[in-house]
């Protein structure tokens, strides 16, 4: 079992988060939106989307799922 957030991203083994489907994310305190593609991966530590640390926000809200399937990648 992963984790997954946003039902966008996935995490890897080395900490980083993967986008495996294609997404909208909020940038905060806006009405505005940045458009995230299929494959973009965040490392620990990444600026984005307003966050100092946007994957301390994908960690903050994952929950443990099942792998995603080859399909959901976009392939």
């Amino acid at each position: 079992m992963g984790r997954r957030a946003l039902d966008a991203f996935e995490l890897r083994p080395d900490g980083s988060w993967i986008c495996i489907r294609r997404i909208a994310v909020p940038i905060r305190r806006s009405a505005a939106s940045v458009d995230v593609e299929i494959g973009r991966s965040f490392a620990p530590g990444t600026a984005f989307a307003g966050y100092d640390d946007f994957t301390a926000h994908l960690a903050a809200v994952a929950v443990d799922a099942p792998p995603a399937a080859p399909h959901e990648y976009g392939c």
